[in-house]
């Protein structure tokens, strides 16, 4: 009970900073709305102002007659406005050389300056409207503007607008149920806490059995587990186990890493030793093994150096230090540029390309052409001279997709599953010839990954394989409508 008020007082707290800072938004809102109105209309007044006219002064005439009335007379020099002394002193008016004398009622005119008729009127009220105006006086006269116009432009706008304000305010006001609703998992942490801290001390031999379950197991052991036979603490055994067990399974990953790199690192170093030492003994006069020495030890340091790089990218995407570039890219492009090089350096096998333009997607071209061009040097590397390598790319409503197909030797169905593998190799694959390093497939698949990508593999022997790759198109329906 006490902590469900503590977690409703901080709730409440919570809250109410919201709603300031709510609040304080409303306010900021509205000062610049009304300051863009007012500066809009200055503006618009401004631009009315005939082009040719010059302007000489621009002022602001307020006009208080709580005292008495005034005299508002037009003639050469513009519009003037002055105090009448006496209340009973009527104006003369004049109009085209007839003299007239007239009294105006407040009544008939809600217009001072904008409905004069008369020069010398006496009025005795203004409208609300007349009290402020804004004067542009120019060398052709004089240009008056109501700011109460404003008011009237504006007013219903901003009453709706002040409306829904006050309804979205006063039902902030009532958020913290929500927020007390979001913090429920923390007062669960707490509750239990609070239960665990209520706990006898008599436990303190439970926590001895398992100090003592964890100190007994071997780290070098096969099926390692805690187990202290208490169901109270059976929820930290399977959290142990389960972290023991991703601990194991990395350990052997790791060790078969090292041990597989160490393999494939030691067969080009023996074959280099051994060609050198050929050289040593014979090749110094023998032209045709000092030849055939010198293309073995090109081909040895290249396949290296291709190994290293390999297990360099791998080990860069392990610790999360390959870093990719994503834009948006036309995939459709990209498989027609590998398609265009793979026709040009390999003149063995016969290349087909069936494009679908707009295939946009996002991701890193170097990447995702990298993956494209490991797919089709694995269809070259296991399928016969004059064999078919179909490319392609496919577009659906939520994804895009390329493929690469071969007439290869194909795989088993148990192979399928572990192709993806480092260093994996099918037993049709392990020969010098077309071997490679088993780390080609282990990249693209770490490239697909990192874009979100799926692979399908389909493959039957002696039949061949058709690697499938899908990315989401994310953006790409935006980008296309535009």
């Amino acid at each position: 009970m006490n902590s469900k008020i503590k977690m409703s007082s901080i709730a409440r707290k919570i809250n109410l900073d919201f709603w300031l800072k709510r609040f304080c938004d409303v306010i900021g809102i509205d000062i610049l709305l009304v300051a863009l109105l007012c500066g809009g209309a200055f503006l618009w007044w401004e631009e009315s102002v005939p082009s040719e006219e010059v302007v000489i002064s621009r002022d602001f005439v307020a006009i208080d007659n709580d005292e008495g009335e005034f005299v508002v007379t037009i003639d050469e020099d513009g519009v003037n406005v002055t105090n009448g002394s006496d209340k009973n002193e009527t104006a003369d008016s004049t109009e085209t050389g007839d003299n007239l004398q007239e009294d105006v009622d407040d009544k008939d005119k809600d217009s001072v300056v904008g409905n004069i008729d008369y020069v010398g009127q006496t009025v005795t009220d203004l409208s609300v409207r007349d009290k402020l105006t804004y004067v542009i006086t120019t060398d052709k006269g004089q240009h008056v503007f109501y700011l109460y116009d404003i008011y009237l432009i504006s007013y219903r706008p901003f009453l709706v607008l002040f409306v829904f304000q006050g309804v979205h305010l006063l039902f902030a006001l009532f958020g913290a149920g929500s927020i007390r609703r979001r913090m429920r998992p923390l007062n669960d942490l707490a509750r239990k806490a609070e239960e665990i801290s209520r706990i006898p001390l008599d436990t303190n031999s439970k926590i001895e059995n398992l100090e003592h379950a964890i100190s007994s197991v071997s780290p070098d052991g096969e099926n390692v587990r805690v187990r202290t036979g208490d169901k109270e603490l059976e929820s930290i055994e399977i959290a142990l186990n389960n972290l023991l067990y991703r601990m194991k399974e990395s350990q052997k990953q790791q060790a078969r890493f090292v041990s597989d790199a160490s393999h494939e690192l030691r067969t080009p170093i023996s074959v280099v030793q051994g060609y050198v030492n050929m050289l040593d003994r014979w090749g110094k006069e023998d032209p045709e093994i000092l030849e055939e020495s010198i293309e073995a030890l090109k081909h040895e340091s290249e396949h290296m150096k291709e190994l290293i790089e390999q297990l360099l990218f791998l080990a860069r995407g392990d610790s999360g230090r390959n870093t990719l570039n994503k834009i948006s890219i036309d995939l459709n492009e990209i498989m027609k540029e590998v398609w265009e090089e793979s026709e040009m350096i390999d003149s063995k096998h016969t290349y087909e390309f069936e494009e679908c333009p707009g295939a946009l997607m996002t991701g890193d071209v170097a990447m995702v052409k990298q993956s494209v061009r490991i797919f089709v040097q694995n269809a070259s590397k296991y399928s016969n001279e004059g064999d078919n390598i179909k490319l392609g790319v496919r577009i659906s409503q939520d994804s895009v997709s390329y493929l690469v197909q071969d007439e290869g030797i194909g795989m088993q169905e148990e192979d399928v599953s572990h192709i993806f593998e480092r260093f994996y190799r099918s037993d049709k694959a392990r020969n010098g010839e077309t071997g490679g390093s088993g780390l080609g497939l282990s990249i693209a698949k770490w490239i697909i990954d990192a874009h979100d990508g799926t692979i399908e593999v389909l493959s039957r022997p002696d039949i061949g394989t058709r690697f499938t790759v899908t990315f989401p198109r994310k953006m790409n329906i935006v980008m296309e409508e535009e």
